[in-house]
């Protein structure tokens, strides 16, 4: 028997089941004496109520009703559950990389260090010289959020129009903890640089 697959359902309380016309399924299964599962429907807000009462009064069949809304939640918590694993460390692993930013301005520090105690020496106060290097760090740490966050709502603006329940607050805490992350790397590695280390690196000139 060959079996053709007309179409599919999406985000449907039919997952896991085929569905098939009532006479065709009559035809194919005639062992089968009745139906499993049943649909109702009614006053969204008389919900609970009917919920009580079918239950109530269909006990003795052992029937268990239960919320169109619920039977789709259960379908996405395995999925949501590893969404949000993912997630979180996904946003652990970026955090640590907006960290490597303060080693990169320490290098890039340690191979500008000539200059900017020539910058010193010209009557630049060391002040001005740690922020001319965050205002230079900050531009990229910002250029390089900014692109991120483009990317990815290109890259999932079909998933986002499709789901309605996206995590919007949950996304906003995570590009503030990585804006934050870079923002507290760039001020501790830029305090290395000191006056003294300058007028170091002068005399060896």
């Amino acid at each position: 028997m060959n079996i053709i697959i007309a179409a599919g359902l999406h985000s449907s309380v039919f997952q896991g089941y085929v569905l098939i016309g009532k006479r065709n399924f009559e035809k194919y299964y005639p062992s089968v004496s009745g139906s499993q599962v049943l649909l109702v429907d009614g006053n969204i807000a008389l919900t609970d109520l009917y919920k009580s009462t079918l239950a109530e009064r269909l006990e003795s069949y052992g029937v268990n009703v239960e919320k169109t809304s619920s039977r789709l939640a259960s379908f996405y918590k395995v999925t949501n559950t590893y969404l949000s694993v993912f997630g979180v460390f996904g946003a652990f692993g970026m955090i640590i990389g907006v960290a490597g930013l303060g080693f990169v301005l320490l290098r890039n520090y340690n191979q500008r260090k000539q200059e900017f105690a020539l910058m010193l020496a010209a009557g630049f106060h060391v002040k001005n010289i740690r922020g001319m290097i965050l205002s230079e760090q900050k531009l990229i740490l910002f250029a390089g959020i900014s692109t991120g966050i483009v990317s990815a709502l290109v890259a999932t603006s079909s998933s986002i129009s499709d789901s309605p329940e996206i995590p919007w607050l949950f996304l906003i805490l995570v590009i503030l903890a990585i804006m934050s992350t870079g923002l507290i790397a760039m001020f501790l590695s830029v305090r290395s640089v000191t006056k003294e280390s300058l007028i170091a690196s002068l005399k060896k000139e």
